[in-house]
């Protein structure tokens, strides 16, 4: 793993703030028939926690585009579609979220001296807390499960020791036999928790603006006295919003290849690929 040494923030927030005029419908035909040569290109390949994070994060922007593009062509005579549209908008936002504070994690150390080895450890580190984050919260879970009789104790034991066993390099030592899995790196940030921290670099301030949409859409995926503000928003604006966050999922793109190119070892299919990302933002 060998990271370039240049990162310029002002070409991140330009590519960001562009003028969305492209048909949303051309932006995700163009991430579902790029994402998944890259996909295939590396199954079956041995991959390191960083590439395992920015490939998961291509996926699920695939796989959401394909469904957003069927609401797209069929949401003008059915209205209605433009909620699913809405939950499926918001995962993704806080998808790139993350990938931003991985950008941002680049941002503030590069400059540092830092050795290879050094910075090998620093992104790992945070790549594994994103990839560990909720095995805590599966444990607990099935704990619960146990204790209201949905599972019995020899059920609970094979299943976290399996658990330990998949995800050994995640969590803590006390492995197997029983015992409950617990992951080594915490919680993940929050989505607030990461807005703040986009919010309070100068340079990143505007590009965590991102968030605001990530607040409406939050309105569709919990119930509330505010999901019925909603409705009283014309289908024309809600069109808008969603074309302005499908804009947003370019950036999105651009930087997860940015991130795989930077770790890849000068392979030269993903640089290629990583310049038909960057072409298409021209």
């Amino acid at each position: 793993m060998c990271f370039r040494k240049f990162l310029d923030i002002s070409c991140l927030n330009k590519k960001l703030y562009i003028i969305f005029m492209n048909n949303p419908i051309t932006d995700l035909d163009f991430f579902t028939q790029l994402i998944p040569k890259t996909l295939s290109y590396y199954n079956k390949k041995e991959i390191d926690s960083v590439q395992e994070f920015s490939l998961g994060l291509l996926d699920r922007l695939y796989k959401s585009n394909i469904s957003l593009k069927l609401l797209l062509q069929n949401i003008d005579s059915t209205p209605e579609l433009e909620f699913s549209a809405g939950i499926i908008v918001r995962a993704m936002i806080l998808d790139i979220l993350i990938g931003l504070s991985f950008y941002k994690l680049l941002k503030d150390n590069l400059s540092k001296g830092l050795s290879n080895e050094e910075f090998k450890n620093l992104v790992q580190e945070f790549c594994n807390k994103i990839l560990a984050d909720g095995l805590d919260n599966l444990a607990q879970s099935l704990k619960m499960a146990k204790d209201f009789g949905y599972i019995n104790s020899h059920q609970l034991k094979a299943i976290y020791d399996n658990i330990s066993i998949n995800h050994k390099r995640f969590l803590k030592l006390n492995l197997e036999n029983g015992a409950i899995p617990e992951s080594k790196y915490g919680r993940g940030d929050s989505p607030t928790t990461l807005f703040k921290k986009l919010a309070s670099d100068s340079a990143m301030k505007k590009i965590a603006g991102i968030y605001d949409l990530y607040l409406f859409y939050s309105k569709y995926d919990h119930f509330g006295i505010l999901y019925f503000e909603t409705r009283n928003i014309t289908i024309e604006e809600k069109k808008s919003r969603l074309f302005k966050a499908i804009g947003f999922f370019r950036n999105h793109c651009a930087n997860l290849y940015d991130i795989l190119e930077r770790v890849s070892q000068k392979d030269k299919f993903i640089g290629s690929q990583l310049k038909i990302v960057e072409d298409y933002l021209k």
